[in-house]
């Protein structure tokens, strides 16, 4: 599995010569959860159903059990990942900021551990 890289603000990565960059294997898997994670639903217009219903099943008056109980079914739902091992997510108030925590199990068999701050 391979997809185009993008860097820590969620541009293309591009390489010295502008080049675009390759990404595969977990790093792909991982960055393709964190996609998942920070984006909108509805908010692709390609694909709709693409993200995370933050204002329906994340934020406002859901309990931190449904929230991640969410979070596990979008994470389930993407190409590579087989399971997932733990997953806990904490709400800031002061910074207004959902930090989610897992780990999750690949294809190969191997761990990933995912941080994704929104």
């Amino acid at each position: 599995m391979a997809d185009l890289m993008l860097d820590a603000t969620g541009d293309l990565a591009l390489s010295a010569g502008n080049g675009l960059q390759i990404v595969t294997g977990s790093a792909a898997i991982a960055q393709r959860i964190r996609l998942v994670i920070t984006t909108f639903k509805g908010e692709w217009f390609l694909d709709e159903n693409h993200g995370t219903d933050w204002r329906g099943r994340v934020l406002g008056k859901t309990s931190e059990t449904e929230r991640n109980a969410y979070l596990r079914e979008a994470i389930r739902g993407i190409r590579g990942v087989t399971g997932i091992e733990s997953l806990s997510s904490t709400f800031d108030g002061a910074t207004r900021h959902l930090t989610v925590s897992a780990r999750v199990q690949i294809s190969t068999g191997s761990i990933v551990p995912i941080e994704v701050v929104v």
